[in-house]
């Protein structure tokens, strides 16, 4: 499994620096400041840099990014417009946190957004798409012995070159949304996973989007999702799953306790 680097004993501060979200030297992007910032502070949640119940305050952040609060706060209220973050009192900002219940309908929702986008890039990547998958795959199968960090950096990088490849930019979006709920809770449960077992899962993903195979292609997205999430809701909900998490488990479609 990864080698834990999201702890208790880091502040959300102290892991963007780490993974290079508090530096903004890309002037000439044509993007405002209040957007560069908004950009960081996104993939911080998308790869699960910050976690579940993190608190954000703005004057700090400000201060690290050496900027004014304005553009901070406006990155900020986007993302609570995005359902990545929630706004507090004294302009502070905090990730949401996650029930069973909400992690059991954003597991639903991905399991079919994301199998379509792999549907979708089985059938439309080209030669220069898979060279890319294959080589987010291997980057993220070498990182298997990194820092979390890095492995959910390259975790992130290998599910997104695929939903890219499916050439479906609204399907993207929307993928990008729930992954800005979920992201915060995978650094959590990550030292969970059997990282062997995740990597034959995503191999298999590989394979099949190589063989131009849309069902292949699902049919290994889908058994990715339902490790990753079992996992989770065993976390979640502090007890085993009577029975595999899928979409015609009953505890899936049950409420949580």
């Amino acid at each position: 499994m990864p080698t834990p680097g999201i702890n208790a004993t880091e502040t959300p501060l102290q892991r963007l620096e780490a993974a290079g979200l508090l530096s903004l030297d890309d002037p000439d992007d044509g993007l405002s400041l209040g957007v560069r910032i908004y950009r960081n502070f996104r993939e911080s949640l998308l790869s699960g840099v910050l976690s579940a119940g993190d608190m954000l305050n703005t004057r700090p952040l400000a201060n690290a990014l050496g900027v004014s609060t304005m553009p901070v706060r406006e990155a900020m209220s986007r993302l609570v417009a995005d359902g990545g973050l929630e706004a507090l009192a004294n302009r502070a900002f905090r990730v949401p946190a996650i029930t069973a219940a909400q992690f059991r309908e954003l597991y639903l929702m991905r399991l079919r957004l994301e199998t379509l986008a792999a549907e979708h890039a089985a059938a439309r990547a080209t030669p220069e798409d898979l060279v890319e998958i294959s080589a987010a795959f291997e980057r993220m199968a070498d990182a298997g012995s990194a820092e979390l960090r890095v492995y959910l950096a390259a975790h992130r990088n290998f599910h997104f070159a695929i939903c890219r490849a499916a050439r479906m930019p609204f399907l993207l979006a929307a993928i990008e949304t729930l992954w800005l709920r979920m992201g915060p809770i995978m650094n959590t449960v990550a030292e969970l996973a059997d990282v062997n077992e995740e990597t034959e899962a995503h191999r298999e993903l590989v394979s099949a989007l190589h063989a131009g195979d849309p069902g292949a292609s699902a049919r290994a997205i889908e058994k990715d999702l339902r490790l990753a999430s079992e996992r989770t809701m065993r976390f979640i909900s502090g007890k085993d799953l009577a029975e595999p998490l899928s979409e015609t488990s009953g505890n899936l479609w049950q409420p949580a306790d």
